[in-house]
């Protein structure tokens, strides 16, 4: 843990507690791994797109947030001052329909097998790939340790709000 970036610590929620048991038991299964995927049509700005998605991690702290509990009485998680975004460019323009099908389906159990670190925030990444001039594929993963289900629309929302005042 680096000390001169920690912003905060906290207990874990009860809820939490249970998906980090279950990660720490089977770290391989990806039960709490959460990937969304979709598709964009028209121009997209790649850096605005990526300046919106830093500006949300900016933000919320839960989105600067690992997770420590090894030596330790309990699980805790520390919220970092600052984190980058990971952000992953691939252009996939010169592939068929057919190979760009089949490379988004190696990619995501790729992604998927990855996992992530539960030390090392943030425990997220987006992957903005183009398909064509105009037809962009974003893959977003994250833990599920960092947000529920109720809270995605909210996640979105500002990103598409950041994104449209950067453009």
């Amino acid at each position: 843990m680096k000390q001169a970036k920690v912003q905060d610590i906290y207990n874990l929620s009860p809820m939490q507690q249970g998906m980090l048991f279950h990660t720490l038991c089977a770290p391989k299964s990806g039960i709490y791994l959460q990937q969304f995927s979709w598709t964009l049509q028209g121009k997209i700005d790649a850096s605005k797109l990526k300046q919106a998605w830093q500006k949300v991690v900016n933000r919320h702290p839960i989105l600067r947030t690992a997770f420590y509990w090894e030596n330790l009485e309990q699980p805790y998680q520390v919220v970092y001052d600052q984190v980058e975004f990971p952000w992953d460019e691939q252009d996939w323009c010169q592939l068929s329909q057919q190979s760009q099908r089949e490379q988004l389906e190696t990619f995501l159990k790729v992604d998927q097998e990855r996992g992530f670190n539960l030390s090392e925030a943030p425990l997220m990444r987006l992957a903005w790939i183009r398909l064509s001039e105009d037809t962009s594929q974003i893959v977003w993963s994250y833990h599920h340790l960092l947000l529920d289900g109720w809270s995605l629309s909210l996640v979105f929302k500002e990103v598409l709000s950041f994104y449209e005042a950067l453009c």
